[in-house]
């Protein structure tokens, strides 16, 4: 869970500071554009560490003792 955490926090701050990076510097914008692409993947890592570790728990609470 708080690998999620990390993964989440991780992906808010590339996305918030290549966004106004970008705006500040257009010559780079190839370069945030794959920093764009890199958040938008931690991004997708925190939701399914998030899916599963919500299916984890209800697969656990169903397991007959």
């Amino acid at each position: 869970m708080i690998l999620s955490y990390v993964l989440l926090a991780g992906a808010a701050a590339a996305l918030g500071s290549s966004i106004d990076l970008k705006a500040n510097m257009s010559e780079w914008s190839s370069f945030f554009d794959q920093g764009n692409a890199a958040a938008a993947l931690l991004l997708l890592a925190f939701l399914c560490s998030a899916i599963i570790s919500v299916l984890s728990s209800l697969a656990l609470s169903n397991k007959p003792n």
